[in-house]
């Protein structure tokens, strides 16, 4: 589809992902946790838009190129850095960028913690900002798991309370009801029971998808009913 994916994640880097979960899974597997999450949220958005992004924070431009390099990322995924002070800076500075290059075709914002998103809710949203401005996918814990906007809106990344419940709502707010379009609820890996959801959700699907990640929780979760993060 004509349009532009763009991903947004952390650069995997030690200590610094999934925080979290780190009682659990330690720093170590936190870091393999988030690779394979970002990896397969790569692999599994291939080929939905024409032009394929993937913003990382917290990282150098050679640390870019060789992560891109030791995985085999698509050649045409352009892989840059995030800037700004918070999230909605960083959102918003990609946002320009993006729509700047792609002449003001609609963008979709994916975050790398919900790899298993049914790619027909991408899909739902791309062909939904032919007809409305904005698209939102409400995650389960308060914020959103995509943006998807037909024109950039500076207004939705301002002054958010972001990393709080109180996201999707404070950006509703902003809106009409005849501006946005929302998409079934999704799920945000953060804590135990969306890892133990997870890790049933890649084992009942294809094999053919989410292979970095079921390959990641079967090292790190022997039995999901009785490893100590489904408690």
């Amino acid at each position: 589809m004509d349009g532009s994916l763009v991903i947004f994640s952390r650069y995997p880097r030690l200590g610094r992902v999934k925080t979290r979960l780190e009682p659990a899974l330690g720093k170590r597997g936190c870091l393999e946790l988030h690779r394979a999450l970002l990896l397969d949220t790569v692999e599994g958005t291939r080929f939905l838009c024409r032009r394929h992004y993937l913003y990382l924070s917290g990282s150098t431009a050679p640390e870019r190129a060789r992560f891109a390099e030791a995985w085999r990322l698509p050649a045409d995924l352009i892989v840059r850095a995030q800037t700004g002070a918070d999230l909605g800076e960083r959102l918003w500075e990609a946002c320009r960028q993006v729509a700047e290059e792609s002449k003001q075709k609609p963008v979709v914002f994916l975050g790398a913690d919900s790899p298993t998103v049914p790619r027909k809710y991408i899909r739902q949203a791309l062909e939904q900002l032919a007809r409305r401005p904005v698209v939102l996918g409400p995650a389960e814990d308060g914020g959103y798991y995509l943006i998807g906007l037909s024109h950039p809106r500076p207004e939705l990344f301002s002054n958010l309370d972001w990393g709080t419940g109180r996201v999707l709502e404070q950006t509703l707010q902003r809106l009409r009801p005849e501006q946005y379009t929302l998409l079934p609820s999704w799920f945000d890996v953060d804590d135990g029971g969306d890892l133990v959801r997870l890790h049933r959700e890649v084992e009942a699907a294809q094999r053919d998808l989410f292979r970095h990640t079921r390959r990641c929780l079967r090292e790190l979760i022997q039995d999901p009913v009785s490893h100590p993060v489904s408690r």
